[in-house]
């Protein structure tokens, strides 16, 4: 005959079901360090995204800087109206064959870097889409001077204002 022995705790464990069981101060405590962690990684996320798109807003200019340097290479001179209206834009893709005679395309954008304007930041990169800012060493004296004054020893910059109007940073290639 088998008999079964119990656990000399086992009436106990019966008695007080919530021994083993987790408080509602142990849950919040849990909850609130989830989401204290969640927090800060999310502000991590934040300023990486920042970076990113000012990084993606760098290298589009250097795009253009060196689509308008191809283009003096081909012909000798820089496009007219080097600004980023939309002239430019069809003049450095091809679509304009008066200013672009050989139909070259030295420039391939995105659709989010383009509209009616021209030549822009992608939506979302400020409170409003803002256009990139273009000078060439027209004169051939092998300065630049950039829209907040400063000058470069360069021939082509291309940069877009920081992130509020009265920012002096640019991004681009004024240095």
């Amino acid at each position: 005959m088998i008999t079964r022995t119990t656990h000399p705790q086992a009436s106990k464990l019966k008695a007080h079901p919530s021994l083993h069981a987790f408080t509602l101060i142990e849950l919040l405590v849990v909850i609130t360090i989830i989401a204290i962690l969640a927090g800060l990684s999310f502000a991590g996320i934040q300023g990486a995204l920042k970076s990113a798109k000012k990084a993606e807003v760098r290298t589009m200019a250097n795009q253009i800087k060196l689509g308008i340097e191809a283009f003096y290479a081909e012909y000798g001179y820089y496009p007219s109206g080097t600004t980023s209206d939309d002239t430019f834009l069809k003049t450095m893709t091809g679509s304009d064959t008066t200013k672009n005679p050989r139909a070259v395309r030295f420039l391939e954008l995105p659709k989010k870097f383009t509209n009616s304007s021209g030549i822009v930041t992608p939506l979302n990169f400020y409170s409003s889409q803002r256009v990139f800012q273009i000078r060439t060493d027209t004169n051939f004296t092998g300065v630049i001077t950039a829209p907040d004054g400063t000058s470069s020893r360069q021939t082509v910059a291309v940069g877009v204002q920081g992130t509020t109007p009265d920012d002096t940073n640019w991004i681009g290639t004024w240095k």
